[in-house]
C-alpha cells in the first residue's frame, strides 16, 4: 500500500517515535540516579504499571505513589542490589518499548535474566506500563 503522507506527516510521526523513545530512556535515567522526583515527572496522574505472573509483586501498581512504592518493594526485597541494565529502546507513535537485563541477590537467590517493559506514552509522559520478563518462572521463583 503506498504511503499516502505527506512529508511533513512523516517528520511529525518521526519526530514522535524519537520522543517517545526519549521518554523511556530518562524514566530508566531517573531510576537508576534513584531521582524519585525526575521519574514522577515522567509519570501522568493516572499512570498503570502491569507486572505480569505470580510473584507476591505481581499485579497493577495505579498511581505515580504506587509506581514507584514497587520500586521502593523491589530495592527493599533486594537488600538494594536490584539493577537494570538497559539494551536497546524502540519508539513508535504512542508507544516505547525497551529491552533490558535484570538482575538482583536475595539470600540463596540470585536473578539475571531479561525483559520487555512496553510504555504507553501521552503528550510527552508515561500513561501505562506493561513489564513481561522473558523467563517469568525464574522471576516470579526470585521474588516469592
Amino acid at each position: 500500500m503506498p504511503n499516502t503522507k505527506t512529508s511533513s506527516e512523516n517528520t511529525a510521526t518521526s519526530k514522535t517515535m524519537e520522543s517517545n523513545a526519549e521518554v523511556v530512556w530518562k524514566i530508566y535515567d531517573a531510576f537508576r540516579r534513584a531521582d524519585l522526583k525526575a521519574a514522577r515527572a515522567l509519570l501522568t496522574d493516572d499512570v498503570v504499571w502491569e507486572l505480569k505472573g505470580k510473584s507476591p509483586l505481581a499485579g497493577a501498581y495505579r498511581g505515580p505513589d504506587n509506581v514507584l512504592g514497587y520500586f521502593g518493594q523491589l530495592m527493599e526485597r533486594s537488600s538494594g542490589s536490584f539493577r537494570i541494565e538497559m539494551i536497546d529502546v524502540a519508539g513508535g507513535k504512542e508507544h516505547g518499548v525497551s529491552y533490558n537485563k535484570a538482575s538482583a541477590n536475595r539470600p540463596g537467590k540470585h536473578l539475571d535474566l531479561t525483559e520487555n517493559l512496553i510504555f504507553q506514552v501521552h503528550d510527552g509522559k508515561i500513561a501505562s506500563v506493561v513489564q513481561v520478563a522473558h523467563d517469568q518462572y525464574a522471576w516470579d521463583t526470585f521474588w516469592s
